[in-house]
């Protein structure tokens, strides 16, 4: 299983960038969920995916300068160019 969701997100990147959605996070979902994956199996790989999920869902909003809050509650730091760019 831990190759088939590997695989998953591979077919994932060929879809060219401008047709996928950006992602608010430093290391995009998924790279995340690629590299936790890899390093630690199909489960945790599940999980840090629907982790990503539902924080990476609309409904954020943007507290001051380079904070965000998620829609799960998190603050997390951020780079605000990104998200005009949106």
């Amino acid at each position: 299983m831990k190759w088939v969701l590997l695989l998953s997100i591979r077919i994932y990147w060929l879809i060219p960038a401008s047709k996928r959605r950006s992602c608010l996070f430093k290391e995009s979902c998924s790279r995340y969920v690629y590299r936790i994956t890899l390093k630690y199996g199909y489960k945790c790989g599940i999980n840090s995916l629907k982790l990503r999920r539902k924080q990476c869902c609309a409904g954020f909003s943007v507290l001051n300068e380079g904070k965000v809050r998620l829609t799960d509650g998190s603050v997390i730091d951020i780079d605000l160019t990104k998200l005009v760019n949106r």
